[in-house]
């Protein structure tokens, strides 16, 4: 598992909002009410990443994980 950072307030999270951390870029997905997907964009690359999403997490705590 690779930390991608915690965010900034989860009232400031919007559905599909693009978010960009230490490791790259990441598009947020709320498929439920405190349940958010992630998918991770590559930084200055085509290939996309082996498992581009994460399995459902539940807030708090507003942490992203995934998967390489």
């Amino acid at each position: 598992m690779t930390m991608l950072g915690e965010l900034v307030s989860f009232k400031r999270i919007l559905n599909g909002m693009e978010v960009e951390t230490t490791n790259g870029r990441l598009i947020l997905t709320f498929l439920r009410p405190k349940i958010v997907r992630v998918k991770a964009l590559r930084k200055g690359g085509s290939e996309p990443p082996p498992n581009p999403t994460v399995p459902e997490r539940s807030w708090p705590p507003i942490q992203l994980e995934i998967s390489r």
